[in-house]
């Protein structure tokens, strides 16, 4: 990481922000004093784009008041940009986007107009919220309830791509969305290419969840927590701590049904289970899929002496 700090700080200097370095060791009283936690403060991807932009961010105000020839130039610094229009600073509608901003002022980038002008410039209305996905080459227009809620919402589902490959780097900003995972394997690329369109359509219309693909060679194991073969092409949606693995015929129309299924509660989740190994004399194996029958009673209602135990 260090010769990858030596351009971070040329490029920080570039921008009138200053950088500095401090060996926690040596200098354990001013890393107790910052409350600086190893290996660093900064818990974002350490690499150079993703921590120039968190520095850019942080040296902004959590929303920044800015007119129509500086909105384009704000709409255009960043990969996901959100501008919000407004009457004044005095509406509830600014308060909760404010709101909005200083709890997520970490990640994105936040910016704000009160002039009929600009708002006309940008052709939308009062109020309402856009965002810039440079991810997308896209904009998106949000109109609709102004509560805190709804707006976190609104920049949840749109701050990330439409379909996108999910590796180590971002796995933990998937899980933190809080959205159903909709995981698609694939071992060659051509697989890939094959289910890209698809999969963004799917996303397309199932915003609520996050539809990534993940390279089977390389994380072929996560498979197994989904309780998925290791086939490939494979696909599964991870809601919570639930799995639903898809396991039948990989196409795009058994696909589509599923999803729709399982967002609808109609699929039942998977859990880990060996087979059923039936009665031995007076003892029966208890396995996964037989638990909620014979210990939680099920149609039996009888008590029930159980031995857990690891092998």
């Amino acid at each position: 990481f260090a010769p990858e700090f030596e351009t971070i700080a040329s490029i920080l200097k570039s921008m009138n922000l200053s950088s500095a370095k401090v060996d926690c060791i040596k200098e354990g009283k001013i890393a107790t004093e910052q409350v600086i936690r190893v290996p660093g403060d900064y818990t974002g991807n350490r690499n150079t784009y993703e921590i120039i932009s968190a520095m850019r961010r942080k040296s902004l105000p959590t929303v920044s008041i800015l007119n129509s020839e500086e909105l384009i130039e704000f709409s255009r610094s960043d990969i996901f940009v959100t501008v919000g229009f407004f009457e004044n600073l005095d509406e509830e509608n600014y308060k909760n986007y404010e709101v909005v901003a200083k709890s997520l002022h970490d990640k994105y980038m936040f910016a704000a107009s009160f002039n009929k002008s600009t708002i006309a410039t940008f052709n939308t209305t009062s109020p309402s919220i856009i965002v810039f996905k440079q991810f997308e080459s896209t904009i998106e227009n949000y109109s609709g309830d102004f509560s805190v809620y709804s707006i976190n919402e609104f920049i949840n589902i749109n701050s990330f791509p439409l379909f996108d490959e999910m590796y180590e780097d971002n796995y933990v900003s998937y899980l933190q969305r809080g959205l159903p995972l909709a995981q698609f394997f694939y071992e060659e690329l051509e697989d890939r290419e094959k289910y890209t369109q698809f999969f963004r359509r799917l996303a397309q219309k199932h915003q609520r969840f996050a539809f990534v693909s993940i390279d089977a060679k390389i994380y072929g194991n996560h498979a197994n927590t989904l309780n998925l073969k290791q086939e490939w092409p494979a696909f599964a949606i991870k809601i919570g701590n639930f799995s639903y693995p898809f396991n039948g015929r990989f196409s795009e129309d058994e696909i589509e049904v599923f999803i729709h299924d399982v967002s609808l509660g109609r699929r039942p989740w998977s859990i880990k289970s060996e087979e059923e190994k039936g009665m031995d004399g007076n003892v029966v194996a208890v396995v996964g899929n037989n638990y909620d029958e014979l210990v939680l009673g099920g149609s039996t209602k009888k008590d029930v002496f159980i031995k857990f135990y690891a092998r």
